[in-house]
């Protein structure tokens, strides 16, 4: 009797195990946590960054470095004056590298994988202007080591033109990849204004404005000449009167940091505007 008892005691307390490790199976397991994602839908925030380089801190501190406008109010009374230090720049530098340049190199390593020849052009485009600008904006950048942190988690800085060079060759990739695909039928739409603007002009207007800080004038007109040829054809990020669609200039000048940014040490490009100061260069 005792030798039963002991036989249906073990089995139960088998059984209770069982059923607590079923009971906490996967319990670890967080289902918005995502360890993959499809190339399509993460070019997205590589385009996104692309959009917020162009109107957020950066263009609010480079229009203010080259007298576009003032900074007026706060902090932005010390950029006016160029007082900056490091880490103003942080949120900048993760834009760039993390969420642009890491998220497009994931993309064209997952549109590799997946055959879409398409979807890897467009994504090297994007790699190739967020370290365009990264170069523009700060000179020598890393780039041969950039965006990978396990292997690199301290990059090496290039020299600027030779990042410069090396995006010309992502360019040149990527033009052979999209063909003449429009960027309303190519990946880009709902971030980018749906006309009738392609991947190939894009990037070859994109070749144009690197050559052309790299001084090199004759390959920025060859470029530029098989660049974007009309205004319908440009790359525009979509905004609309619906809030956090809006522009992000209007929303930091009028809705967020009014009197942050404006004209109180009269900018040269007011002055050039309004013709107090003459202009070197005859433009409409």
């Amino acid at each position: 009797m005792k030798k039963q008892f002991k036989i249906s005691f073990v089995f139960l307390a088998i059984l209770a195990i069982i059923s607590c490790e079923s009971y906490v199976e996967d319990i670890n397991i967080d289902p918005n946590n995502f360890t993959d994602a499809p190339g399509s839908l993460v070019i997205g925030q590589a385009m996104l960054t692309a959009s917020k380089i162009s109107e957020s801190q950066a263009a609010r501190y480079a229009g203010i470095f080259t007298d576009q406008f003032s900074g007026c109010d706060r902090q932005f009374i010390s950029y006016e004056n160029y007082n900056v230090i490091a880490g103003d720049f942080d949120d900048t530098w993760t834009d760039i590298f993390a969420s642009g340049i890491g998220q497009a190199k994931y993309v064209q390593e997952k549109a590799s994988t997946d055959g879409d020849i398409v979807l890897e052009g467009v994504a090297q485009i994007m790699e190739a202007l967020l370290t365009g600008e990264a170069a523009a904006l700060f000179g020598n950048v890393p780039f041969t080591e950039a965006a990978n942190a396990t292997e690199f988690p301290n990059p090496t800085y290039d020299n600027q033109l030779q990042v410069l060079e090396g995006v010309q060759q992502i360019l040149d990739q990527a033009i052979v990849k999209v063909e003449n695909t429009t960027v309303s039928n190519g990946y880009g739409s709902s971030i980018y204004v749906q006309n009738s603007a392609t991947w190939r002009e894009i990037a070859f207007s994109l070749k144009a404005r690197y050559y052309l800080i790299a001084k090199e004038y004759e390959n920025a007109a060859l470029a530029a000449a098989n660049g974007i040829s009309a205004p319908e054809g440009d790359l525009l990020t979509y905004h609309s009167a619906t809030d956090f669609q809006e522009n992000m200039f209007w929303q930091f000048i009028v809705e967020q940091r009014a009197g942050y940014l404006g004209i109180c040490n009269d900018p040269l490009l007011v002055q050039l505007l309004d013709g107090t100061k003459p202009r070197l260069l005859e433009t409409p």
